[in-house]
């Protein structure tokens, strides 16, 4: 119900797709209605995604990539940052390490704001693959 609240609000929206998955799916009903258009939710989402990252909370990042999905979108080659960000919240670290150094200051801040072990671990890893593993050593506060 809050997911419609949101929707009904001017610009409401954009709340109602931090709300996660139910208000993901409630964003891509508006859309399929027509209430919505396609350009001014993949840009909000692209927004969530390299601004909130790691206060987002990994189920809210990953509704927010698979209402991507549902769109058609796919990360763009020429914003690496973009696509280490969209990644991250698929939980796809192979992906992020094939973006090389690109995707570090990404893994670094879902790090330090995601305690979550699936999260810690995955994205520590990224960084041991990419080389980083010192920062894993000498940023205790990581809680790493």
């Amino acid at each position: 119900m809050a997911a419609f609240y949101w929707l009904a609000k001017p610009g409401g929206w954009e709340t109602c797709i931090k709300l996660g998955e139910v208000g993901v799916k409630a964003v891509l009903l508006a859309l399929k209605r027509g209430w919505l258009s396609r350009e001014e939710v993949i840009q909000s989402c692209e927004g969530l995604l390299l601004f909130e990252l790691g206060v987002l909370g990994k189920e809210r990042r990953w509704a927010i990539a698979w209402l991507l999905d549902q769109l058609g979108w796919t990360p763009p080659e020429d914003d690496k940052k973009l696509a280490a960000c969209y990644w991250i919240a698929k939980q796809r670290w192979d992906r992020c390490v094939s973006l090389g150094h690109s995707a570090i200051d990404a893994l670094i801040r879902v790090l330090t704001h995601d305690k979550s072990p699936e999260i810690q671990s995955g994205a520590k890893k990224a960084l041991q693959d990419l080389g980083w593993f010192r920062v894993i050593q000498i940023a205790p506060d990581l809680h790493i």
